[in-house]
Protein backbone atom coordinates (compact mmCIF):
# COMPACT_ATOMS: atom_id res chain seq x y z
CA UNK A 1 0.00 0.00 0.00
CA UNK A 2 1.36 3.24 -0.41
CA UNK A 3 1.71 5.37 2.16
CA UNK A 4 0.09 8.94 2.40
CA UNK A 5 3.01 11.63 3.41
CA UNK A 6 1.81 15.38 3.60
CA UNK A 7 3.73 18.18 2.76
CA UNK A 8 4.98 20.17 4.73
CA UNK A 9 3.71 24.02 3.62
CA UNK A 10 6.31 26.50 3.29
CA UNK A 11 5.37 30.43 4.24
CA UNK A 12 5.89 33.25 1.72
CA UNK A 13 8.18 35.46 2.85
CA UNK A 14 5.38 38.13 3.18
CA UNK A 15 3.68 35.48 5.42
CA UNK A 16 6.28 35.29 7.74
CA UNK A 17 6.62 38.97 7.84
CA UNK A 18 2.69 39.41 8.67
CA UNK A 19 2.86 36.80 11.60
CA UNK A 20 5.69 38.57 13.01
CA UNK A 21 3.88 42.03 12.89
CA UNK A 22 0.88 40.71 14.65
CA UNK A 23 0.34 38.49 17.52
CA UNK A 24 -2.95 37.38 16.98
CA UNK A 25 -4.58 35.57 14.58
CA UNK A 26 -7.59 38.61 14.07
CA UNK A 27 -6.66 42.02 15.67
CA UNK A 28 -10.54 42.44 16.03
CA UNK A 29 -10.71 39.90 18.97
CA UNK A 30 -8.00 40.02 21.52
CA UNK A 31 -8.58 37.08 23.85
CA UNK A 32 -6.54 38.25 27.30
CA UNK A 33 -6.92 35.99 30.25
CA UNK A 34 -8.64 38.12 33.17
CA UNK A 35 -7.36 37.69 36.85
CA UNK A 36 -9.34 39.44 40.19
CA UNK A 37 -6.64 37.10 42.09
CA UNK A 38 -2.62 37.44 42.05
CA UNK A 39 -0.21 35.95 44.74
CA UNK A 40 3.43 36.82 45.16
CA UNK A 41 5.79 34.50 46.92
CA UNK A 42 9.61 34.17 47.46
CA UNK A 43 11.53 31.56 47.02
CA UNK A 44 15.24 30.65 46.01
CA UNK A 45 14.87 30.49 42.35
CA UNK A 46 12.42 33.65 42.81
CA UNK A 47 9.35 35.11 42.92
CA UNK A 48 6.52 33.10 42.23
CA UNK A 49 3.51 34.27 40.68
CA UNK A 50 0.15 33.10 41.41
CA UNK A 51 -3.10 33.78 39.04
CA UNK A 52 -6.49 33.00 39.31
CA UNK A 53 -10.20 34.02 39.58
CA UNK A 54 -12.49 34.20 42.64
CA UNK A 55 -15.37 31.38 41.96
CA UNK A 56 -18.56 33.97 42.70
CA UNK A 57 -20.62 30.82 44.67
CA UNK A 58 -18.01 29.30 46.82
CA UNK A 59 -15.73 32.12 47.67
CA UNK A 60 -12.68 30.58 47.22
CA UNK A 61 -9.82 31.41 44.60
CA UNK A 62 -9.42 28.98 41.78
CA UNK A 63 -5.76 29.82 40.11
CA UNK A 64 -4.71 29.01 36.35
CA UNK A 65 -1.76 29.73 35.94
CA UNK A 66 1.92 30.60 37.95
CA UNK A 67 4.64 31.76 36.41
CA UNK A 68 8.04 31.75 38.67
CA UNK A 69 10.25 34.79 37.84
CA UNK A 70 14.16 34.85 38.70
CA UNK A 71 15.08 37.60 40.87
CA UNK A 72 17.50 39.36 37.77
CA UNK A 73 13.72 39.53 35.52
CA UNK A 74 11.99 40.55 38.62
CA UNK A 75 13.73 43.71 39.15
CA UNK A 76 13.92 44.63 35.41
CA UNK A 77 10.54 44.31 35.93
CA UNK A 78 9.77 46.58 38.49
CA UNK A 79 12.15 49.13 36.58
CA UNK A 80 9.69 48.72 33.33
CA UNK A 81 6.60 49.27 35.75
CA UNK A 82 7.56 51.76 37.84
CA UNK A 83 8.24 54.02 34.40
CA UNK A 84 5.21 52.80 32.95
CA UNK A 85 3.51 54.44 36.40
CA UNK A 86 5.58 57.27 36.23
CA UNK A 87 4.48 58.15 32.73
CA UNK A 88 0.73 57.38 33.15
CA UNK A 89 1.06 59.62 35.70
CA UNK A 90 2.71 62.71 33.72
CA UNK A 91 -0.31 62.24 31.10
CA UNK A 92 -2.56 62.25 33.82
CA UNK A 93 -4.14 58.99 32.82
CA UNK A 94 -3.64 57.72 35.99
CA UNK A 95 -4.19 58.89 39.67
CA UNK A 96 -2.28 57.38 42.11
CA UNK A 97 -4.23 57.38 45.52
CA UNK A 98 -3.33 56.12 49.01
CA UNK A 99 -5.79 53.62 50.15
CA UNK A 100 -8.27 54.74 53.28
CA UNK A 101 -7.58 54.02 56.39
CA UNK A 102 -10.25 52.13 58.47
CA UNK A 103 -11.33 53.65 61.85
CA UNK A 104 -9.26 52.47 64.68
CA UNK A 105 -6.39 50.57 62.32
CA UNK A 106 -3.17 53.26 62.32
CA UNK A 107 0.15 52.45 59.54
Amino acid sequence: MPSKVKEAKTKKPSEERKAEESLYLNEDVKNFAFSDYVRIKSYPRGLLFSFGKRHPEDQKYILFEEILLPFDVAVALQKIIGEQIDYLVSQGLLEIREPIEEEGKKK
